[in-house]
């Protein structure tokens, strides 16, 4: 039985640590330099559509801070739901899973 929970949580770090790699791909910033159009239009690259997954027709957030613009998609219901499930657990279930799992790891260490 133990053989079991150690492979649940092997499986269930491994979901975890996959979906902190998506999050550090989704924050990673690719820099490149383009020029705002006579009325003040700001037409980003295909290749920045994609990463961003913003398309023709969709809204957009956009903040304003000196000499900086931020422009965040705003996600449909629809994909929302389409996006993977990273949990099916409460958030406090996950934190008490992962301090069980530190706590494991700190004795295997001693």
């Amino acid at each position: 039985m133990e053989i079991l929970s150690y492979i649940s949580k092997f499986i269930y770090l491994k979901k975890l640590i996959n979906s902190e790699i998506s999050t550090i791909i989704r924050k990673m910033t690719i820099p490149e330099e383009t020029t705002v159009g006579k009325k003040g239009e700001i037409l980003p690259k295909k290749r920045f559509r994609k990463i961003s997954t913003i398309k023709p027709g969709d809204k957009v957030l956009i903040e304003a801070t000196y000499g900086e613009l931020n422009i965040k998609k705003i996600f449909s219901l629809d994909e929302i739901f389409e996006m993977p499930i990273i949990s099916k657990q409460s958030a406090q279930s996950v934190e008490k899973e992962l301090e069980e799992e530190g706590k494991l790891q700190e004795e295997l260490v001693e």
